[in-house]
């Protein structure tokens, strides 16, 4: 490094002392300055001027003088002309900031007069003395350049005396070429200048040209970025302070914004100590995440540029996608630094402040994310630790309880999500909300509790939200419809309490949440009464679904979600023209919506209409071609990266694109069966081929898979069997999809439809008072039908796990000597589709291996559904194969034990040992399985053991039966058998009844297609 001369070395500490502000140190570099410039005299005497006036302002606030390298502490200023000065300045000046807002910016007390005047004279002798030549004119000598300099110095005194008139003629005098000060103390000394301009503006209530001077002293320093120095942060602080408050009070253009909010954080990162002006940090911090909400919410928002300056607007208009990235990226940054902030004050506050603070960081942490976005899981669970640490720190605050619980759901952590909801509840004043009771909902104790709580913000708005989540996690996610029908109670009350308080009309943002309430009601009733075991219970749940759905229709006849609910609560009881006519403005609002065409194909697909197979299938063919899922647009990040859930319509999240290739798979499967149908079981064997393709692509897109890509194919030997005839053209239509008939019209209104069968019935199952045949039946109930079905032997009973593996390879041993009908394990596959193997690994949330449980369930009934095909095609060998596959996946599935039964009762019409075990199995299993009571019940009655299947029917019938055919049939036929004839009348008018509202499509289950479509549709 080349050594200065002893002059320059002279200059160059005297201005890196003014720079440092180490004042108590100019008046010797002043004096060595002198030295060996003996020619000058303006320098050494302002910056002795300086220093003393610097002196004495730092003791008349009591502020340190700042004699080392750390940074200058902040000064407390007297407010805006909007507020009078305060009186004293004793306080601790680190506090004065805390209470400061854009209609509110304070400032230090003005010095008095007499104070300065001193130094203020012997300034003006200075300037005085070397004005140089006449107006416009460049200064000459240095002495010249230092006087211009001093007037800047001057401009300061008159400010901090509040006679903001004086400083800003000081400045107008002020003859100094911009472009001719590149560094050093001039360069602080012009910044300086133009924020004293922009404070003077500022008190004479000149907002506008008080901001113009403000972003001119900004610019000033980006083009300097180089210069440091503790006086030049403190004047840029307080340059970028005051504009952004001020921009944000006059409402100020996003860009300007943006700029100087990026200009303050890169700052705060890159070169200002973490202890340095906390206060006033924490306010432009606030405001930045705010106006980032803001900015995004109205689309006003610009992105960030590479180099820090920002985008021309042509190509800021580009991609909404890139801005919300941006802005993401953006909050990161900010959220990163607010929380590092939040660290150093909480050393420096008490702790009601600190309490203060954190409950601040926590609600504005989580409203910017659900503006602009949550991004990855690895965010969230870092927000999620936040919140925790924070739940510690306040005292198991309402709303950071509410903070938590979001975050939980948007994991997929469920189990935990629930014990969240529920402390969540206890807190806002109704426990156990998990627990329902038979008396009448009371939300009194919610409005109470949050009256009494007065250090929270929470709101009976926040507590339904919260509720309406809750009733997702009940509902969708743990498939509990008790519990999720007392939650959406709650909801439904305190949101009518509400109504009538606040007694809005014409809101369409009220009326839209208090339409979600009474369509998550109708969902969760809905679900209650699939899963319910008694029938008095089931009709009152489907009632009041009924009566939700339609009054959220009412209330909100623009939300394509509640008529689809709406629709699939008809057809679960059997009204099967209104169902028609709210699937149809369901699927004229949103027609990209497969579950709803699905729903269409299956009501289409109804005995009662005359023509039902082709007008479905076209249905189905329809949807497949316009709307079918691409799995190249499934993230690469699914599972790990994106959040689990979202509500937010901008924000991407996992579930929807699982609903998404379930909901294909499962219309695709529904188009097969259709087709079996239509064509016969022979002709659709190959189509099997398709849907285990299908499966296997989705599974592997959705990463629920680890045995890499299988392509699935039948065995060479079925394909080319005699008994198995080349597609025909209806079946060629699902391997073409181009080749798709014109679409049939999405229903308006059945009412007059001509293709209803004109035979009277009634208007829906609800309304059938099903509780007749309960009664009537239990006069002719056996002793033994009143229990339930004889248990399996004693054998089975003491199976273990690995005896109970075997089961296929047992029944197969015993009927070696016909042919066994299920193949063993070792014998080559009938279709090669991924075998699943379900992890549960620490790190996987309770969605992850709820999904990967779900697809594995998947791939069990597509080989069941296999199964049933080749048995009703007459191919029990064939079939055997099939549910050995589904045993090998579902060993502890109830539907697989049922198939092994059926064959095995079809195959050994004379020895029914073998089927019973298997059946007894399923129920071991599933004490309600439905398929395995009426199988079972078939064939004790083949075996005359007609009170046995008395008891299974009846059993059947009174629970998830309810709305099968086929057991109300059989149990007319056994009514009949034993001469209750007005009994059997009833039973097998019902199942016509049934029947007429039932989808005509090959299956291999008897539970309602209707209750597998999804519900609580986001």
């Amino acid at each position: 490094m080349e050594l200065l001369s002893k002059p320059l070395q002279a200059a160059a500490d005297l201005d890196t002392a003014r720079c440092k502000g180490q004042w108590q140190s100019i008046p010797v570099l002043a004096d060595r300055y002198k030295k060996y410039h003996p020619d000058e005299s303006v320098l050494e005497a302002t910056a002795r001027l300086e220093a003393e006036f610097s002196i004495l302002l730092s003791k008349k606030r009591k502020l340190p003088i700042n004699n080392n390298n750390a940074l200058p502490a902040v000064t407390n200023r007297s407010t805006t002309h909007l507020v009078p000065p305060t009186s004293s300045s004793s306080h601790d000046t680190a506090d004065m900031y805390e209470n400061d807002t854009p209609n509110h910016i304070t400032l230090p007390d003005p010095l008095d007069v007499a104070m300065t005047d001193p130094v203020l004279q012997k300034l003006l002798m200075i300037i005085q003395q070397h004005q140089g030549g006449g107006p416009g004119q460049e200064p000459e000598t240095n002495d010249q350049w230092q006087a211009q300099f001093a007037k800047i110095i001057l401009a300061r005194i008159y400010f901090e005396t509040a006679r903001y008139d004086q400083a800003l003629e000081a400045l107008e005098r002020l003859a100094l070429p911009m472009q001719q000060v590149h560094s050093g103390y001039g360069m602080v000394l012009l910044i300086q200048a133009r924020v004293i301009k922009g404070g003077c503006y500022e008190m004479q209530g000149q907002i506008a040209s008080a901001v113009e001077a403000y972003e001119a002293a900004w610019s000033v320093y980006e083009q300097h970025t180089a210069e440091k120095g503790e006086v030049l942060w403190s004047w840029i602080e307080e340059c970028l302070y005051r504009a952004i408050l001020l921009h944000i009070r006059q409402d100020g253009a996003p860009r300007s914004v943006l700029r100087l909010m990026r200009g303050y954080m890169h700052l705060s990162t890159s070169h200002w100590s973490s202890f340095w002006r906390m206060h006033k940090r924490w306010i432009v911090f606030r405001h930045y995440a705010r106006f980032l909400i803001k900015a995004c919410n109205e689309g006003t928002y610009f992105p960030m540029a590479i180099q820090g300056d920002l985008q021309p607007p042509n190509k800021v208009s580009a991609i909404n996608d890139t801005n919300q990235a941006s802005a993401y990226e953006e909050l990161l940054c900010l959220t990163a630094l607010y929380r590092n902030l939040l660290s150093s004050l909480s050393s420096h506050s008490d702790p009601s402040n600190h309490v203060r603070y954190v409950l601040e960081l926590a609600e504005l942490m989580t409203d910017a994310h659900d503006a602009i976005g949550w991004g990855e899981i690895s965010n969230i669970r870092r927000v999620l630790q936040f919140l925790q640490a924070a739940k510690e720190r306040t005292f198991n605050s309402i709303c950071i309880a509410r903070y938590i619980f979001f975050c939980l759901m948007r994991l997929g952590n469920f189990v935990e999500a629930a014990y969240a909801l529920r402390s969540y509840m206890e807190l806002v004043g109704m426990p156990e909300i998990d627990q329902p009771v038979v008396e009448d909902v009371k939300v009194h104790s919610i409005q109470q509790r949050l009256r009494t709580v007065h250090d929270t913000k929470e709101t009976e708005i926040d507590v339904i939200h919260v509720l309406l989540a809750g009733v997702e996690l009940y509902g969708r996610e743990r498939h509990n419809g008790h519990v999720a029908a007392h939650v959406a109670d709650v909801a439904v009350e305190l949101v009518k309490d509400l109504n009538e308080a606040r007694n809005e009309k014409n809101n369409k943002q009220w009326d839209a949440l208090v339409a979600q309430c009474y369509r998550m009601r109708g969902s969760a009733y809905g679900l209650y009464a699939i899963q319910c075991e008694t029938p008095e219970v089931r009709a009152s749940c489907h009632h009041e679904a009924i009566d939700s759905l339609t009054k959220a229709a009412e209330l909100d006849p623009a939300s394509w979600q509640t008529h689809y609910e709406l629709a699939t609560q008809q057809a679960q009881i059997k009204d099967v023209a209104a169902a028609l006519n709210s699937i149809g403005r369901s699927l004229h609002l949103e027609p990209s919506h497969l579950p709803s065409w699905h729903l269409l194909s299956l009501l289409y697909s109804c005995r009662q209409f005359n023509d039902t197979s082709p007008r479905a299938l076209e249905t189905i063919q329809t949807a497949l071609s316009r709307f079918a899922p691409d799995t190249n647009d499934i993230p690469t990040n699914l599972k790990y990266g994106l959040p689990v859930l979202s509500w937010s319509e901008r924000e991407n999240y996992s579930r929807r694109y699982y609903e998404q290739a379930e909901a294909y798979l499962h219309i695709r499967m529904a188009q097969v069966a259709l087709l079996e149908k239509m064509e016969g079981p022979d002709a659709v064997l190959k189509s099997y081929n398709e849907l285990f393709a299908i499966y296997t692509k989705l599974a592997q897109s959705l990463g629920m898979n680890h045995q890499g890509e299988v392509v699935p194919s039948i065995r060479r030997a079925s394909e080319s069997s005699s008994t198995t005839p080349s597609p025909s053209r209806s079946s060629s239509k699902l391997l073409d999809p181009s080749q798709v008939p014109p679409p049939p019209p999405i229903p308006e209104d059945m009412s007059g439809d001509s293709t209803l069968k004109k035979r009277p019935r009634k208007k829906s199952m609800v309304f059938l008072d099903i509780r007749r045949l309960s009664h009537s039946s239990s006069s002719h109930e056996s002793p033994s039908a009143a229990q339930s079905p004889p248990p399996p032997p004693s054998s089975s009973s003491t199976q273990t796990t690995t005896a109970a593996r075997s089961r296929s390879s047992s029944i197969q041993d015993n009927d070696k000597k016909n042919d066994s009908f299920i193949a063993p394990f070792s014998h080559t596959p009938l279709f090669s589709p991924p075998c699943h193997t379900v992890t549960h690994s620490s790190t996987q949330t309770t969605f992850i291996r709820t999904m990967r449980e779900r697809w594995q369930k998947l791939l069990v009934q597509l080989w069941l559904m296999t199964a049933s095909t080749f048995i009703r095609a007459g191919r029990l060998d064939e079939a055997g194969k099939a549910v050995s596959e589904a045993e090998q996946l579902g060993l502890v599935d109830s539907d697989v034990w049922q198939h092994i039964g059926r064959i095995a009762s079809q195959r050994h019409t004379t020895d029914p040992e073998t089927a019973l075990e298997a059946y007894h199995k399923a129920l071991t299993l599933d004490p309600e399985h439905l398929g395995t009571h009426i199988d079972l019940a078939s064939l004790y009655m083949t075996l005359d053991e007609w009170e046995v299947a008395q008891g299974l029917l009846e059993r059947a019938t009174k629970a998830r039966g309810w709305d099968c055919a086929e057991a109300w049939l059989l149990l007319g036929q056994v009514y009949k058998h034993q001469g209750s004839f007005k009994e059997a009348k009833e039973s097998l008018l019902y199942a016509i009844d049934i029947s007429d509202a039932t989808p005509n499509t090959a299956t291999s289950s008897f539970t309602s297609l209707f209750d597998q479509l999804p519900r609580f549709v986001a």
